[in-house]
């Protein structure tokens, strides 16, 4: 072989060898960075290729750019892509797009360190985790309405029609309406693909009572899962399904992803736990209903849900967020400024919440700025909870972390 080639390849190999040595020195010499800095990032670079490794065999750039389309517009390749913005944005778990189900035993901080850190999580046969089984839960639909417009409602029941894989066996609807609207009743069963019952008790009785009539009538026949529904929004495709993966037997409640506005919460992006969960699209087992009661007659409307929540949490049981269940629920278009119907409502809601939970100081505020719009708080008896063996509770509630079940109108 010629000395030269030998030469060339001897050097090859000991540049490589060297390599961080070499880039080192040069780094030192111009004080761009440090050896720390240069290990950082080769392991970061090291990480980005295990996880293209990782996910290319799996990963469905169709859907993908399907789902996303500010991808497509961009004209960047979507593995690409996802490999260096969309893993920070939980863009996979939002929409559901691997192929297999992302539901390790262990807790993790992002879709990242799931990814990365867990390699076994991608082989779905290895993971021996008990999912909640799809078949096993027999569920009725409640929905409550209040002056909603037939083309709602329609809409609502055929993305109900549309879901696959769980057993629903009818939808169960409470009209709160001021105005006489039961004459839709016909034109909704005729749309749905399942038993559709209807009530009324003349006036809005209020969206938790209004519930717990309903659960009342589910779990009395032969239903064991309550999924609650707002008539404004509908399911995406496969919601359903997709959120009783989330109903394990240490849950009490779950709530789904809404789009394209989600509540003010942290969730965890694997397991789904959370502080609390939204009363816009939720399950509830039959047991949690008999444990707790339902929804509190305390409050007429807002923050039923955070209080139905924390109660179920004090019961020993974990508020769920089921990452790949959606649900389109659009409130943008609501001025909560000129609405002072609306922030009423919400406001004395929260006026209650507050004052059962102990944050006498918050309520007194809530009750100053009632006063501010002519109204007064109801004089009622409300239950107040001890919360010294429940810190995290507490926590949550010292720390705002619960937010409101809608954006919070200034005062």
């Amino acid at each position: 072989m010629d000395m030269g080639v030998v030469l060339i390849i001897f050097l090859r190999a000991f540049f490589q060898k060297t390599k961080s040595i070499y880039l080192y020195i040069f780094s030192r010499k111009g004080n761009v960075n440090k050896t720390s800095d240069f290990s950082s990032q080769y392991q970061f670079n090291k990480q980005k290729e295990e996880l293209f490794n990782k996910i290319k065999p799996i990963f469905n750039s169709e859907k993908y750019l399907k789902v996303h389309v500010d991808v497509k517009d961009s004209g960047m390749d979507p593995l690409d892509h996802y490999i260096k913005y969309g893993v920070y944005e939980h863009r996979l778990q939002r929409a559901n797009l691997l192929d297999i189900d992302l539901y390790p035993d262990s807790a993790f901080e992002s879709e990242w360190d799931l990814l990365i850190h867990h390699g076994d999580i991608l082989n779905y046969e290895n993971l021996n985790i008990k999912f909640g089984v799809d078949n096993k839960f027999d569920i009725s639909i409640g929905i409550v309405i209040y002056n909603n417009d037939f083309h709602e409602i329609e809409r609502l029941i055929k993305s109900i029609n549309l879901q696959k894989n769980c057993n629903i066996n009818s939808i169960f609807i409470f009209d709160c309406s001021d105005k006489n609207i039961n004459f839709l009743y016909e034109d909704i069963n005729n749309i749905a693909d399942f038993e559709v019952f209807w009530y009324s008790e003349g006036g809005n009785i209020g969206f938790g009572r209004a519930h717990n009539f309903l659960m009342s009538k589910v779990f009395a026949v032969s239903s064991n899962v309550y999924l609650g529904l707002n008539p404004d929004g509908f399911l995406f495709p496969g919601s359903v399904s997709n959120s009783l993966k989330f109903l394990l037997d240490d849950t009490g409640i779950v709530d789904f992803l809404t789009e394209p506005l989600s509540h003010p919460k942290y969730y965890h992006p694997v397991t789904g736990e959370t502080s609390w969960s939204s009363g816009v699209a939720f399950l509830i087992p039959d047991f949690i209903f008999k444990i707790t009661g339902g929804f509190s007659d305390d409050i007429h409307l807002y923050a039923e849900d955070v209080d139905l929540s924390f109660r179920i949490r004090m019961a020993g049981y974990k508020c769920r967020t089921a990452t790949n269940a959606l649900f389109f629920h659009d409130v943008y278009h609501r001025d909560y400024n000129i609405n002072i119907a609306r922030e009423l409502d919400m406001l004395l809601g929260n006026w209650c919440f507050l004052k059962r939970w102990g944050q006498i100081d918050r309520a007194a505020q809530v009750e100053a700025r009632l006063v501010t719009l002519g109204e007064s708080v109801p004089k009622v008896d409300l239950k107040v909870f001890d919360l010294s063996n429940y810190p995290s509770i507490l926590s949550d509630i010292e720390r705002s972390r619960y937010g409101s079940s809608r954006p919070f109108p200034e005062s």
